[in-house]
């Protein structure tokens, strides 16, 4: 063969493999969904209480946190790794088409008794065999076509590197995809990472589940626990290939273990969404007092966050602090730029009060999203009615809700107490609107055997005094009429009761409201009066 027909045959077969990875490189680009799922996180309980539950809650509340139509950028590698993938597993499923060929080759003796048959059969195998082998070798060579530094010597390797980044190239868009949840649902997790008996799968072996659901990326992590507190590592990985996207570790309390997984999800957000994101700081004022608090998107910090980290796009910001009006703003934040908020707080000229509760009980206040201790010693009053919340620490209660009224901004009573609702008022009503129902029924249906018994007993006194029939059988529907009558106005009244008592229970709902102290009166506190 001359070396024109030889170069004209190696373009062929390079300009066929290149055709065939790019038709591989635009099946992964239809995918439109890039899914996210989370593995149950383990436990380990150091000391106290070992909740068991957090294993799920944790996850799925991250889950939940990244559920809402985020946008996965598609990165150069991840892009070659899909398509890799794709190849190595059409090139597998070739190889597992030779080991067949290859048995039955061997076994064509035993398929015929004649020697010439025999070797016409193992002719025929062997043809395919070599068919198959050289579709095995034409994969490796789209391999090599898509990837050229696939199989080459490190040496080489990094020198290839080197080149292509001292190059100047131009910015490729390799596309992106929205961010779904597996099975659509936070609270299912995927449990296949352990085989039966127990033990992690091997990565090759997770990697193949995970593709069998088709899931790209999986959060995984672990909980330590000591006392009512937790360290929580967690991570994302990105595959195929089992690629560390992100990685974090939280610590805060077990019964606000939904924050926990907030600030999880915040710390994964950029990663996952691929962009450069864009950083806020904050510049406060002298004189703000130290319990402020900064709420970004949901998300509370107690302290200023230092270059904290956002996506591009509108986000909301509030800045609130004890004796100064919240400041909100809403605002459009670019990739890759940094920001500065320039906080500015107006003093609250409303007065604060103090409140406690009627009945003392242990629990905390929530007043205006921040938490206080019983009784409150000072809280900033609202403009208008001002909305709290009384957390119960007993085991059987539930929150409370009042509120304090506008007039308490001008009062000249400064402590104030409220006796919320911690009963399961939704069971109340329940049970109230069943008892109510039962007794309608009742009335409805001795309602119209009482308008039957009228009128057998009119039909009956007529009947009496034409002769028809005696009086005996009048007196009969006259008692029986009276029977029905008074059951009937005795269920009524049951049901305009029931139906009383229903309203009653339902407008428990309704948040209560506080009531003011004599001013001679003091607030009662654990240790005596005040």
């Amino acid at each position: 063969m001359t070396g024109r027909m030889k170069g004209a045959a190696l373009a062929t077969l390079l300009l066929w493999c290149g055709t065939l990875g790019v038709s591989a490189a635009d099946s992964v680009a239809k995918e439109q969904n890039w899914v996210l799922a989370a593995a149950p996180f383990s436990v380990t309980a150091v000391s106290g209480r070992n909740m068991g539950t957090s294993a799920t809650l944790i996850p799925s509340y991250i889950l939940d946190q990244l559920s809402g139509g985020l946008v996965h950028r598609i990165l150069p590698d991840e892009k070659q790794i899909r398509l890799l993938r794709e190849l190595q597993t059409q090139q597998q499923a070739i190889f597992l088409e030779l080991s067949a060929a290859i048995k039955k080759r061997d076994s064509a003796i035993f398929e015929s008794s004649r020697p010439r048959q025999i070797k016409k059969l193992i002719k025929a195998e062997e043809k395919k065999i070599r068919d198959i082998k050289a579709r095995i070798d034409g994969k490796t060579l789209e391999i090599r076509a898509v990837f050229p530094e696939y199989g080459q010597d490190l040496q080489v390797r990094e020198t290839w590197r080197t080149r292509r980044n001292a190059a100047k190239v131009s910015k490729i868009d390799y596309g992106s995809e929205t961010v779904v949840l597996w099975k659509d649902d936070a609270e299912i997790l995927f449990t296949q990472i352990q085989n039966t008996e127990g033990d992690f799968l091997a990565p090759v072996e997770l990697e193949r589940a995970l593709a069998a659901e088709k899931i790209n990326a999986l959060v995984m992590g672990s909980i330590r626990i000591q006392d009512e507190y937790a360290a929580v590592q967690a991570e994302v990985r990105r595959y195929p290939g089992g690629v560390p996207v992100a990685a974090t570790i939280e610590i805060g309390r077990l019964d606000d273990v939904e924050t926990l997984a907030r600030r999880i999800a915040y710390a994964f957000l950029p990663h996952i969404e691929n962009y450069e994101p864009a950083r806020i700081t904050f510049a406060f004022p002298a004189g703000i007092p130290e319990t402020f608090r900064i709420n970004v998107d949901d998300m509370v910090f107690s302290t200023i966050p230092n270059a904290r980290p956002l996506s591009a796009g509108f986000h909301q910001v509030s800045v609130e602090a004890p004796g100064f009006q919240p400041e909100r703003i809403t605002a459009d934040f670019s990739s890759g730029t940094a920001y500065q908020i320039d906080v500015v707080l107006t003093e609250n000229q409303l007065r604060a009060v103090s409140l406690a509760l009627k009945q003392q009980t242990q629990g905390l206040f929530m007043i205006q999203g921040i938490s206080q201790n019983i009784p409150a010693e000072s809280v900033n009053l609202a403009e208008g009615k001002t909305l709290g919340r009384f957390d119960p620490d007993g085991a059987n209660q539930f929150p409370g809700y009042f509120v304090i009224p506008p007039r308490a901004a001008s009062s000249p009573h400064k402590n104030w107490v409220v006796d919320p609702n911690t009963s399961d008022i939704s069971a109340r009503i329940e049970k109230s609107r069943k008892q109510m129902y039962l007794a309608y029924s009742l009335f409805m249906t001795f309602l119209p055997i009482t308008v039957i018994a009228q009128g057998e007993y009119v039909k009956s006194l007529n009947g009496s005094l034409t002769g028809a029939n005696d009086m005996s059988k009048a007196n009969l529907w006259k008692n029986g009429m009276y029977i029905a009558a008074g059951t009937t106005v005795a269920l009524g009244i049951t049901w305009i009761w029931q139906l009383i008592r229903y309203l009653r229970v339902a407008n428990e709902v309704v948040p209560v409201e506080a009531k003011p102290l004599p001013i001679a009166a003091a607030i009662p506190t654990e240790g005596g009066t005040q």
